[in-house]
């Protein structure tokens, strides 16, 4: 789009007259000016904003650039040039000024000493835009240009006694005046290399050499060469011709910013005729083949009467269609942009469902999804957490730094002995804001919180200035602050009814969330938590059938002892939970001791420590007894991590990093601990689940196998006292006098005593008749008379 071209005459004579007498100049200014005035007034009453046709990213890029660096020297006043008193002026500055008004934007003039280091500075970027500015391929490469403002025709000046020059044929062989790296110096010095050329910084120096003799002629662009020539009050000069170059001039802008340049034809597409006129007229004083005294007193005030005349008539009554125009187009771009912004989301919910209905590993498809939400909500980091043991540390995150995940990974809350804090219910604290989000306790009368329970602002500085009684958040740590992000969303992730995780967006700049983008993101977020519970249910579906396989496995294996069926089945138990090392221990409640009963194979080749101890007393054991004195599991993903219940392992002990102990039961009772360390990704309540059925089952095995080992004893020594049983059952060597018997050792025993060891026989003692009277005689004698009188009686 070109908004303004110059055209010559053709009807007037080539040989153009010099510049008008200073009176009639003077004269002509303050009716132009006076008159410029009220048409200005008129005009910017009704001038078009065109924040009414900018699209909600356009506007969102203006306030992120609110100032602009203008590249600007002192060589042009076609372009603009900074003038004695410091102020940017010329017709470039006139249109900087108007695109400031449309687009907001400030421009800031910086001064370089010539073109070409403006031109360094726009390569390296010192400098943001530069103004009137023509398209070349070489600028093309570090350089975005709009379209053009205006079109500028090139002309030859001479001197007034010099009549040979009247076209760029003429100048062959001759010495010619012309700007340094301006794009008509490219131009000539290709087309017309019989022209000797010599550049000068800028305007005002190449028409002083021509005044002075030094060169024929000067070329350059019309606007300048007329406003050099008034300021330099060089009457005996003269526009001798035009050359065939017509430059569309428009604005560059840094390669790194093409953004702007739709924002900046939008502006330039809304500069009126008017408002290009009153430019044009104050800077371009002469007419091909009219004397310019004539040419601005009458056609100039002439065209401005009428045009001021026409919009004093039509002024109020564009106001009013504007004004109402203006809030139309307001809340139809409102409704337009949320309508776009539910579509938007929309389109994300479907890829979401694509992606986590594929067939495929979950965490790797929780990893797309991420990136997708990050990409399409422009987010600079973003993570979901997942619920693992007692905390909810980051499943997958795209954008946050090492530093971040160490201090952020894990929420629970640490008292100031090291150990965990708890709820009066007994669930673990939570802190920070996505503790608050995850425990389900925000305040939706807060307006940093949703009806759906999630957190958002669009500027976290704001937290810091909040009291600590008004504040909602469970110990703040800040550190998404304290990391440069400004916008911050945290989107519970629901299943079942139930919070299972944690979608976490992070920004840098502000104002990146509305709270239909965080309504939006809820139900993606529901989404995520049913593929989560499909996912987890499908898992425990292949544990449970891996774990019934290992179970099977166990009871076919043929142990000849509970060490051989312990150690298999620990090796079981190890490929079931995806573990690198584990142990088996007995427990005694009595004696509050453990004894080791198998170590896995992988261990004992890790392990370099020499005289292993197999026996441990409860009181000494570090974090993991606590199987034993909590009677519950204990899971720790970052087992490196400092924790107030380890003690530390010795040296040469195989090194942990992941950890889940069990008690084992029997009758309420526990019998023994069962371990399994250094899985690749963490231990979840999956994983102990298994643990414990597999294990509750595997000691069924265990008692059955401790019972079928009682029944050999007992079968054996029944054997041995049956064997012993058939030796009374023979032959027995008797002396015939003392009535001892010899063993078979060859001992000759009491008759009593053999029978003793060799039987159960128990003896009761008494004296039998016959022995009685041989012993007693006088007794048994008394005894019989008193039977025989009680008879006789």
């Amino acid at each position: 789009m070109i908004l303004w071209s110059w055209k010559p005459s053709t009807d007037a004579p080539r040989n153009w007259t010099g510049l008008h007498g200073e009176d009639d100049m003077l004269k002509i200014k303050h009716l132009s000016v006076l008159l410029i005035f009220f048409l200005s007034f008129f005009l910017n009453a009704q001038s078009p904003e065109i924040e009414e046709i900018l699209t909600p990213s356009e506007k969102e890029w203006l306030k992120k650039h609110p100032t602009m660096r203008l590249g600007v020297d002192s060589s042009s006043y076609f372009r603009g040039v900074m003038d004695e008193k410091g102020n940017y002026v010329g017709m470039g500055a006139d249109y900087v000024r108007m695109l400031e008004k449309k687009t907001g934007v400030s421009f800031k003039p910086e001064l370089s000493p010539t073109w070409s280091r403006i031109i360094e500075k726009a390569k390296s970027r010192e400098i943001d835009v530069i103004p009137i500015i023509a398209s070349t391929p070489e600028r093309e490469a570090f350089l975005n240009f709009s379209d053009s403002i205006v079109e500028m025709p090139n002309v030859i000046i001479t001197r007034k006694n010099n009549s040979d020059i009247k076209s760029i044929g003429d100048l062959d062989g001759k010495t010619v005046s012309i700007n340094k790296d301006y794009v008509v110096h490219e131009w000539v010095a290709k087309n017309y290399p019989l022209i000797i050329l010599r550049p000068k910084t800028d305007t005002e120096q190449g028409l002083k050499a021509v005044a002075i003799g030094e060169v024929d002629a000067y070329i350059g662009d019309l606007a300048t060469a007329v406003h050099a020539i008034n300021h330099l009050y060089l009457p005996d000069m003269k526009i001798a011709a035009e050359i065939p170059f017509l430059v569309k001039w428009g604005i560059a802008v840094r390669e790194d910013w093409p953004e702007f340049i739709p924002i900046l034809n939008k502006a330039i597409s809304r500069i009126t005729p008017e408002e290009n006129a009153i430019i044009l007229n104050k800077w371009t004083t002469i007419h091909k083949g009219m004397e310019i005294k004539e040419f601005l007193m009458y056609l100039i005030p002439a065209v401005i009467a009428v045009a001021l005349l026409t919009l004093m008539f039509s002024n109020l009554r564009l106001r009013k269609e504007v004004s109402k125009r203006k809030k139309a187009e307001e809340t139809l771009h409102i409704e337009m942009a949320r309508r776009e912004q539910i579509e938007h989301y929309r389109l994300l919910s479907i890829e979401v469902l694509k992606i986590l209905n594929e067939p495929t590993d979950f965490s790797l498809s929780l990893a797309r999804v991420i990136s997708l939400i990050k990409k399409h909500t422009g987010s600079d980091a973003i993570g979901i957490r997942l619920n693992s043991g007692e905390d909810f540390p980051y499943f997958v995150q795209d954008g946050f730094s090492r530093d971040f995940l160490l201090k952020e990974n894990t929420l629970a809350a640490h008292g100031q002995d090291g150990g965990i804090c708890r709820s009066s219910d007994g669930t673990v604290k939570l802190e920070c804001t996505c503790g608050l989000v995850i425990s389900g306790r925000t305040d939706p009368s807060n307006p940093l919180f949703t009806a759906g329970g999630s957190f958002w602002t669009n500027d976290s500085h704001l937290l810091l200035d909040l009291p600590p009684d008004a504040d909602p958040r469970i110990n703040p740590r800040n550190q998404c602050i304290h990391d440069g992000y400004s916008s911050v969303a945290l989107v519970p992730i629901r299943a079942t009814h139930k919070i299972v995780g944690l979608l976490h967006l992070n920004a840098r700049d502000k104002c990146r969330f509305t709270l239909e983008a965080i309504q939006s993101l809820e139900l993606l977020s529901t989404h995520i938590g049913e593929a989560l519970i499909r996912n987890m249910d499908e898992k425990e579906h292949r544990l449970d059938e891996a774990r019934l396989e290992s179970l099977h496995r166990i009871s076919q294996f043929k142990a000849k002892s509970i060490q051989e069926l312990l150690d298999f089945a620990l090796e079981e138990t190890i490929s079931l939970t995806g573990s690198k090392i584990g142990y088996i221990y007995h427990y005694s409640e009595e004696k509050k001791e453990f004894i080791l009963n198998t170590w896995s194979k992988d261990v004992m080749k890790e392990c370099t420590v020499t005289n292993p101890q197999t026996c441990y007393e409860l009181d000494k054991t570090g974090v993991w007894g606590e199987a034993v004195r909590q009677r519950k599991p204990i899971l720790i993903n970052d087992f490196p991590a400092q924790h107030p219940l380890k003690k530390g392992y010795p040296e040469g002990h195989a090194k942990l990093y992941k950890f889940l102990t069990i008690p084992v039961f029997v009758d309420d009772k526990i019998v023994a601990v069962a371990a399994v360390a250094n899985k690749e990704t963490d231990y979840d309540q999956s994983d102990v689940r298994q643990l414990n059925l597999l294990m509750d089952t595997v000691w069924k095995y265990v008692e059955r196998k401790e019972s079928e080992a009682d029944k050999e004893l007992l079968i054996k020594d029944l054997k041995k006292a049956l064997a012993e049983v058939k030796v009374l059952g023979a032959l027995l060597p008797i002396c015939a006098s003392c009535k001892k018997i010899r063993d078979d050792k060859g001992y000759w025993a009491n008759l009593e005593s053999y029978l003793t060891e060799h039987t159960d026989t128990q003896f009761s003692h008494g004296i039998c008749p016959d022995c009685a009277k041989a012993l007693y005689p006088d007794l048994v004698a008394e005894i019989e008379k008193i039977e025989q009188a009680n008879k006789n009686t």
